[in-house]
């Protein structure tokens, strides 16, 4: 699909779905349309990778080097 335009894209991966026989239907509904305000194209939604960070286990670590030595973080902050 790389390379081709978003619309024949869609097609060619309903037919894709149709021919695995996985497709489900298609059925109008409304929706707002996001597009842009210089081309006026519709702006097509990205997958982004998501990422998670652990504060509290981040926050323990850095808790159990304050107190087991004398960090000059520590020091500064009193």
């Amino acid at each position: 699909m790389q390379g081709m335009k978003r619309f024949e894209a869609r097609e060619k991966v309903a037919l894709m779905l149709q021919k695995l026989d996985l497709w489900r239907g298609q059925e109008p509904h409304s929706m707002s349309v996001p597009v842009c305000s210089r081309s006026s194209d519709i702006v097509e939604p990205r997958l982004k990778e998501q990422w998670y960070l652990d504060c509290g286990q981040m926050a323990e670590k850095a808790i159990q080097v304050c107190v087991s030595t004398q960090s000059p973080l520590l020091l500064a902050a009193t």
